[in-house]
């Protein structure tokens, strides 16, 4: 019987002690026992003071048992506390020289309240890619989320510095023109909660997650900005198929010079019975293995409150990957929160018992 690894000693708290803390056995079905080794080994570098909630990111329709590691920070002061530990303890085991200057120069902007006007940041997210955690010198995409105050002329500007500062990248001018743009078309209830380049991909276009507070926004929307696919049958059938099931749907899109064809829709739920149906419902589609399905399901079952711990292991979401040619892809989101944060975050409520 495989079991977890402990061969590396974790000497203070870090998310790699939490992830160990929170270990259950369907974890080695979901992303398999040698990845989970890898980003437990990976999370060492992070204290467990840096992040209010983390997770993984994994396929459901695979064979392949892995997953990509995320995680949030909405503190700048203790997110400058890790770039000075990245900074003052270089290793073979240290991110690559241009990362960590890139962190430093962006941690050093996030902290100064006169170059970023008074903090229009809310939060911060960094996403690696399980290929990434197998390098020695892993490379992230990065996300910030602006403010809701802050006004669209501030939010290009500000994604202009972002970027530079973080990846040394700059943002082109008609990628801006269309985020420009999207916030033109967006409706009152709706707002772009992150926006993100995923470096580690090589990809300099922008990523935007927007959330809207009904179902329903999305696809006039798409329609507003001339997607071309809105009319496809496949992409269709999913969309009017997933809302029965979800509370709330949000948008992930990748933009340039328009909207690239390439979409994902975020499925949140308010009961796991909901959640549970609708990952039926992937099943019966293709697009998750019957494997996972039944070893995601018993992990959602076996989800209860428990506030004698600093965190709360919860689900997040599905998410839906539009490619047109190629079909859909399912995926599932799933972590652990900061107790004081949980009632906010978590949104697909337990089963009672």
């Amino acid at each position: 019987m495989n079991i977890i690894n402990r061969n590396f000693q974790v000497e203070t708290a870090t998310i790699s002690s939490l992830l160990k803390d929170f270990y259950v056995p369907e974890l080695e079905g979901l992303i398999g026992i040698e990845c989970f080794n890898r980003i437990a080994k990976f999370t060492q570098r992070f204290p467990e003071n840096l992040s209010p909630f983390f997770g993984y990111e994994i396929q459901l329709g695979t064979n392949i048992y892995q997953a990509d590691f995320l995680f949030c920070v909405s503190n700048p002061s203790e997110f400058r506390n890790y770039v000075d530990s990245e900074m003052s303890d270089l290793s073979e085991d240290s991110l690559d020289l241009e990362t960590i200057d890139g962190l430093n120069n962006f941690s050093a902007f996030w902290l100064n309240e006169t170059e970023n006007r008074k903090n229009q940041i809310n939060n911060i997210w960094f996403e690696f890619d399980y290929n990434e955690i197998e390098k020695s010198r892993p490379k992230s995409c990065f996300f910030f989320g602006p403010k809701l105050n802050v006004n669209k002329l501030e939010v290009l500007l500000l994604t202009e510095r972002v970027f530079n500062k973080i990846f040394n990248k700059q943002v082109k001018a008609t990628t801006l023109k269309t985020l420009l743009e999207i916030y033109h078309f967006l409706e009152k209830d709706s707002y772009v909660s992150q926006i993100g380049m995923m470096n580690s991909r090589n990809d300099e276009n922008l990523r935007l997650f927007i959330q809207g507070k009904s179902k329903n926004w999305i696809l006039a929307f798409l329609q507003k900005m001339n997607y071309s696919h809105t009319n496809n049958p496949e992409f269709l059938a999913h969309y009017e198929n997933c809302m029965p099931f979800s509370s709330t749907v949000d948008l992930d899109i990748d933009i340039s010079s328009g909207i690239g064809e390439n979409l994902g829709l975020e499925c949140y739920f308010t009961s796991t019975e909901n959640a549970l149906l609708f990952l039926e419902y992937l099943v019966e589609k293709g697009l998750s293995t019957i494997q996972k399905s039944d070893l995601l399901k018993k992990y959602l079952l076996s989800l209860r409150p428990d506030k004698s711990k600093p965190f709360q292991p919860f689900f997040s979401h599905f998410k839906l990957v539009f490619k047109p040619g190629s079909g859909f892809f399912a995926k599932a989101y799933f972590g652990y929160v900061i107790q004081k944060l949980a009632p906010k975050i978590i949104q697909t409520k337990p089963i009672k018992t």
